[in-house]
């Protein structure tokens, strides 16, 4: 999770950082994204986190369209 340029989140649940680091903790409820789960469910979990950040729920159609991709620069999020 970002803002005004810079990360405020970070996800796994088991490893948080940036400076609000409890911020996705509401958007994160329910979802099976904690170690001990196999990557499918971890998979679905994070699509559905970012449908539910964005307020946007994530497609086939969408998954399979072409996108803008940003990387962000090593350390970005340590703020």
């Amino acid at each position: 999770m970002a803002g005004r340029g810079r990360a405020s989140a970070s996800s796994p649940p088991d490893v948080r950082a940036g400076r609000e680091p409890d911020a996705l903790n509401a958007h994160m409820e329910g979802l099976a994204l904690g170690a001990g789960n196999d990557s499918d469910t971890i998979s679905d979990a994070a699509f559905a986190l970012i449908g539910r950040m964005t307020g946007r729920p994530l497609s086939a159609d969408w998954l399979r369209a072409e996108h803008t991709r940003y990387v962000l620069p090593m350390g970005a999020w340590n703020g």
